[in-house]
């Protein structure tokens, strides 16, 4: 399946309207650690179990953080997320959102 969201997998990115949405229930808990201007959320569940380290947060969560980050930066600030999903079947999968906020035009 490689790096392809499952179908209805839906982000908009409008800074303060973010939502994600999937067929059924959350893909899964993110662990997220705030770095230099981006946020960062990982997760893997095996077997409908999530195994990770460090805290866990939902995903919606995860994302709402990424959102408040950008929002620091003002007006103009735009969030771009990018989703990695990667299935390796026998209900084996991961799915990293990344989000990185930047300004466009003045400050």
């Amino acid at each position: 399946m490689g790096n392809v969201p499952p179908s209805g997998f839906t982000l908009p990115t409008q800074v303060g309207r973010v939502t994600v949405s999937t067929r059924s229930e959350p893909i899964g808990a993110f662990a997220v650690q705030r770095e230099v201007g981006l946020v960062f959320g990982s997760s893997r569940a095996y077997n409908s179990q999530e195994r990770g380290t460090g805290p866990q947060v939902h995903i919606n969560e995860a994302l709402q953080m990424m959102v408040a980050e950008a929002e620091k930066l003002g007006a103009n600030a735009i969030l771009s997320v990018h989703v990695e999903f990667k299935d390796y079947g026998q209900q084996w999968a991961i799915c990293q959102v990344y989000g990185t906020a930047t300004l466009v035009g003045p400050r």
